[in-house]
């Protein structure tokens, strides 16, 4: 399979595009349909409709390299779909899925993201989701702090996972070295010195 990859992206086949659609539609392997999406991606004729197609995939592998491949080449209007998907994937029973999911969402520029990213990360507690959240908010950090010690219903509150959250974020603001934000970012641990203390603890630390 990954001979036949290397091959069909080195030839660049005309032919091939179509055949490899197929395949990620309607493949009866799961392995297969997933080096076909990849084969795809490396002919640069991986188009949105195949990759929402596979957003939906048995196999939580296709699924998620479906998410990652999703983070190019999508105009404004599919990103906003993306973005619904994205939000269906924070439910994925695949912890793999839910993880790409958060890295995707990060990368994403529209509004509706954040907000997105930050259920992604606190509903999740393993480790690897607080690093997945941050990985893409470059200049956003100090936003992202405050969605986080906003209340919300859908969101844990206070637990260790989010005390890590908050504090991690809010070290990527202040590394970041900006001292507009820096500042902003002191202007909100003043907001939360009456808040549940955990807020405030996290932000000192």
């Amino acid at each position: 399979r990954l001979t036949a990859q290397r091959l069909l992206v080195d030839r660049r086949d005309l032919a091939a595009p179509p055949l490899l659609k197929e395949l990620v539609l309607r493949g009866a392997s799961a392995l297969g349909r997933l080096h076909a999406l990849w084969t795809l991606a490396g002919l640069d004729t991986l188009d949105a409709d195949t990759k929402f197609a596979a957003l939906d995939d048995a196999d939580e592998r296709v699924r998620a390299a479906a998410i990652r491949l999703s983070e190019r080449g999508l105009d404004a209007r599919q990103q906003i779909a993306l973005l619904a998907k994205l939000g269906q994937a924070a439910n994925d029973r695949s912890e793999m899925v839910r993880l790409q999911a958060t890295l995707t969402a990060s990368a994403l520029r529209q509004p509706e993201a954040l907000p997105l990213v930050a259920r992604l990360a606190t509903v999740n507690e393993d480790a690897l989701f607080r690093i997945a959240a941050l990985t893409g908010l470059q200049g956003r950090e100090l936003e992202f702090v405050r969605l986080l010690l906003a209340p919300a219903p859908d969101r844990k509150s206070g637990g260790d996972h989010q005390r890590r959250l908050v504090t991690l974020a809010a070290q990527c603001v202040l590394e970041a070295g900006d001292t507009q934000r820096s500042a902003a970012l002191l202007d909100t641990l003043d907001q939360v010195s009456g808040s549940a203390p955990w807020q405030r603890d996290a932000l000192l630390e």
